[in-house]
């Protein structure tokens, strides 16, 4: 049997970090591959949890918004390479959607396996099992 001669993993080394205007300017969001184990990890974890507090039927108690509040900070001062007074700005709904744009780029920045079909890398907070 013929070995390919094909890269069986091609890895780059230098990342390319997409940007979120703020005021008129732009502010990096950092690469996924730039994240540490634990921080890919944490982030994770508070996702999966703004996620089980967001999804309940009732309305949220002040603690849970207090709680969806701290964990989106929490995430944004990771995800986003901005200056303190830039973090303290934002509302709920802006750190949601700094969030929602990196998770968004984990879908748009699909791993292409080496003759094989594109997959999506699982996005922040989500399950493993999918709904077909």
């Amino acid at each position: 049997m013929a070995e390919s001669k094909e890269p069986i993993l091609n890895l780059d080394t230098l990342v390319e970090r997409r940007t979120v205007a703020i005021d008129g300017k732009p502010y990096e969001l950092v690469n996924a591959a730039e994240l540490s184990i634990l921080d890919y990890h944490r982030i994770g974890n508070q996702g999966r949890n703004v996620e089980a507090i967001m999804a309940q039927q009732e309305d949220l108690s002040d603690d849970q918004v207090q709680a969806v509040r701290t964990l989106l900070d929490s995430m944004c001062k990771v995800l986003l390479l901005a200056p303190i007074e830039v973090h303290a700005r934002f509302t709920d709904n802006q750190r949601l959607q700094i969030v929602g744009a990196f998770t968004g780029l984990l879908r748009v920045e699909a791993v292409l396996p080496a003759g094989g079909p594109a997959t999506t890398p699982q996005l922040i907070g989500e399950s493993t099992s999918r709904a077909s």
